[in-house]
């Protein structure tokens, strides 16, 4: 008797065979979205990586209650940059040194000037830059400073 020509033989075998199919393309579903997972990290990573930030400083004679580290920074409303220090000035304790990262390419002028606005109801605070007239100069560092100061209506 040929086992290839018994039905029931052949469906055992059909039966067997299927969970072994579904395992392989499992299998190559996994692989295929850590793949893509490690692509778009290393995608995502790059971009952070590659784009270019100039540091400013901001003081506050009043409270920065609200604000804090990686909190929002933003130009006239658009979302530009990020909170990277707080600290009491050395020098005056009376003022809050806030330092920012904004992205290169954002046009800070000298008449330039910085708040502090509330972001909802949450009492969560973000730097927002408003003023620079298209005629004014791009703000530079004092002569032997690093960073350049910008102005604070607070």
């Amino acid at each position: 008797m040929n086992i290839f020509m018994d039905p029931e033989h052949a469906r055992r075998r059909e039966i067997e065979m299927e969970p072994r199919a579904n395992h392989f393309a499992v299998g190559l579903l996994v692989i295929a979205a850590v793949a893509g997972g490690i692509y778009f990290t290393i995608w995502l990573a790059k971009s952070d990586i590659e784009k270019q930030y100039t540091f400013y400083r901001i003081n506050f004679e009043g409270s920065v209650t609200g604000l804090s580290k990686a909190g929002s920074v933003r130009y006239r409303g658009v979302p530009v940059g990020e909170v990277v220090d707080i600290m009491i000035d050395p020098d005056n304790s009376e003022r809050i040194r806030v330092t920012i990262r904004v992205d290169s390419a954002t046009p800070i002028k000298t008449d330039a000037f910085a708040s502090l606005e509330l972001q909802g109801i949450t009492g969560i605070r973000y730097v927002e830059i408003k003023g620079g007239s298209r005629d004014s100069p791009l703000l530079k560092p004092e002569p032997g400073e690093e960073i350049a100061v910008i102005k604070s209506t607070v």
